[in-house]
Order: structure tokens, then sequence, then C-alpha cells
């Protein structure tokens, strides 16, 4: 048991450094002479065995590759006590300070380690309450243990839960929503999002929250799509007898559109669209369009002079916006930049995103529950560990 556990530690902490080590596969290297390190060791050969280890981790990698290594063996020997003192290289004797460090520090690669290894433990006892309740409680030890940390690591952690749940998604198909852990809130913003309403998918927008956020919890609901588009009317005219040509010419109801006219004339040199020099008045309207193929219908026709009616002329383009209600579960640490975090979301879907913060509805349903899983759950404890984290990387 002991074994299994120094080499679930070990895997987790040489693959936390991996992430980068393409050219020469550190990674499938590591696997391989993983095998050969543990067979048989003890305290009396771990030096020995742990420098095979490192020679068998680079070979074949160039020397600019070899920093790699360097990095996931002294991962390995921080994290495991078996290895602390190999591979002690000369001026490394004296320093004290390093061991220290990472004693003293919870958000490293030792303390994510370590930190496998209680988490695993604590699904393996919750396993006799089924996957639901065992995967919530795995869960919430890793997001409660590094709820301090860095945004970065926050983010690893979230999205090695993600996928581990997809990869166990059958046996937690029954579970449900998760329950919110100790060191989580839930947060309502209300979003808009400035881009082609053709292009605009509510799935990618919520994966990119998650991303941005390091949030594993996230729903969207979009409101209406809406359309603001300037015309050049008539001086005089009404805000009425606009709106009345703009849902003729564009196929909408009443209760979609809103006009406004301005106070002020709009002169020659406030036109965008007309090559024709025209005077008027500015009237500015709004259409807001709840389904997407009908806001990327409206988008087009407002775009263009009506045929018929009192408008002049195109004065602006029309900017669709995108309102969309978002809930996210984020550490407590998190809401006071969290409508600020959100709008690096917008990089991911070409997109630019405004938030502000909502009536907060905080939904807490508890984990489903599924029938016994005491055996295979912890034979897989440490496994599952050992994938969340390879997955992150």
């Amino acid at each position: 048991m002991m074994v299994a556990k120094l080499i679930a530690r070990c895997a987790i902490a040489a693959g936390l450094m991996a992430g980068s080590c393409q050219a020469c596969n550190l990674q499938g290297n590591m696997q391989k002479c993983m095998a050969t390190l543990m067979a048989g060791v003890n305290a009396g050969n771990a030096c020995s065995k742990f420098d095979e280890y490192v020679s068998c981790l680079v070979k074949g990698c160039p020397a600019s590759m070899r920093s790699q290594g360097e990095k996931m063996s002294k991962a390995m020997k921080q994290t495991n006590a078996l290895f602390s003192n190999c591979g002690a290289s000369k001026g490394d004797s004296g320093d004290k300070s390093k061991g220290d460090s990472v004693d003293k520090s919870s958000c490293d690669i030792a303390a994510i380690g370590k930190k496998s290894a209680e988490c695993a433990q604590s699904m393996g006892k919750a396993s006799a309450g089924g996957m639901c309740s065992a995967f919530a409680n795995f869960e919430c030890c890793y997001k409660d243990a590094f709820s301090s940390c860095d945004l970065s690591l926050q983010k690893t952690i979230a999205e090695a839960i993600r996928k581990q749940k997809q990869t166990l998604a059958s046996q937690l198909a029954s579970c449900g929503v998760s329950p919110m852990c100790s060191t989580e809130t839930e947060e309502a913003l209300s979003v808009s999002i400035t881009m082609d309403p053709a292009r605009f998918v509510l799935e990618d927008y919520i994966a990119a929250v998650k991303k941005v956020l390091g949030s594993t919890q996230v729903t969207a609901v979009v409101k209406y799509f809406k359309i603001l588009v300037k015309y050049l009317v008539p001086e005089g005219a009404t805000s009425d007898e606009i709106k009345e040509v703009l849902k003729n010419a564009n196929n909408v109801t009443d209760g979609e559109l809103e006009v406004s006219i301005a106070t002020r004339r709009l002169g020659m040199g406030r036109r965008l669209m007309s090559p024709r020099r025209l005077a008027g008045t500015e009237a500015v309207a709004t259409f807001k369009i709840a389904e997407k193929s009908r806001a990327v219908q409206v988008k087009a026709s407002a775009g263009m002079k009506p045929k018929a009616g009192a408008v002049i002329d195109v004065a602006q383009p029309p900017v669709t916006t995108i309102e969309v209600e978002t809930k996210v579960r984020t550490s407590q640490q998190r809401v006071g930049d969290l409508t600020e975090a959100i709008k690096n979301a917008g990089g991911e879907i070409g997109a630019t995103i405004q938030a502000a913060k909502g009536t907060s509805g905080t939904s807490e349903a508890g984990p489903g529950t599924s029938g016994s899983v005491g055996a295979s759950l912890q034979a897989v404890g440490l496994v599952t560990m050992l994938s969340i984290i390879y997955a992150a990387m």
C-alpha cells in the first residue's frame, strides 16, 4: 500500500512538471522509468535507484530539455521522503531552506502531492455512500485545500476535476449538481457579450467562463439579443412613427422594439453610412430578440434603409450584444474581482464582455445516489488522483 501511494505521489509530481516536455517525450519516459524505480525500492537502495531513474528519464533528450527532467526529479524529492537526500549536488547539502519552504507552502507541487493521498483516502472512505457522495467528497477535498492559492493553480485543479468528471461520466450520470464546498460561493452576474449573433454559442461561452475563472460549475441563460441601430430621420418625426416603420420593415413585435428620438439635430458631419449629403435627427432603435436565428435575421434587415416610411438612412450600423444571466460557483477569494476576471472569457470566444453583479440566487442541490461502489472505488482512488493531475497539464 505504501509503495502504491509512493508511486502515485511520484507520478503526480513528475506529471505536473511534464506539461511542456513534448520534444523528447519526458512524460512518456517517466511512465516507463517509474516501474524500474519502484521495483524493490527501500531505504538502502533508494538513492542509487533514483539516480538510475533520472538517467532513464532524460535518455534521448537534447541538452535543452534536460532542465525539465531536473525539475521533475526535484519535485519528486520534495514530495517523497525516501528520495529527499538523493542526488544532492555540491551546494545543496548545506541548504536547509528548500525543505523548509516546501513545508511552509500550501500551494506548491509538494503540497499537491501530499494532498492527493489524503483526498484519495477520503474518497475511499466515502465510497460506502455511493459514487456521487464519494466524488463530491473528493472534489471539495481538493478545492478547499487550494482555495487560497493563486488563480493559475485553482484553474489547474478545476480543469482537472472537469476532465475527471468526463472520464467518470457513466458512473456520475445520476449525481446531478455537486453541493458547494465550504470555501465556495455562487455569484450571479449580468453579462453583456458584444459579438456577431450568428457566431454565438452558449456552450462555448460557458466553457470559456469555466476556463478563465477556474470554476467547475457555471450556468447561463440568454435573456435576449440586443441589437442597437441608429437611423437618420426627418426633424419633427416622432418615436411612434419611426417605430411603426421599423416594426414593419424588420417583422418584429411592439414588445421587441424601442425607439428614442435625439433632442439635437444630426448634421452632415455625424453621418456614418450615407454617401449623400443629408441632415436630420437621430433615432436610436433597440431590438430585443429572444431567439438567435431571428436575431441574425433582424440584424441583417435592420442594417438597411427601410423601403417605405420616414426613415432617411442608416446613421450607424447594427451592434449586437447578447445579454446573459450567468451564475458562477467560485472560491470566496475570487468574488472581489469576478466582474473583471470574466472579461477574459471574451478572448476565448472572439467577443468583448462586460459584467455587473446581479442578484445572487444560490443553488445547493445535493448529489444524487447510486449503488455501492466500495471495492472498485477503493481500487481506483489513488489512480484517480494521478489521472486528474495529468489531465490538467
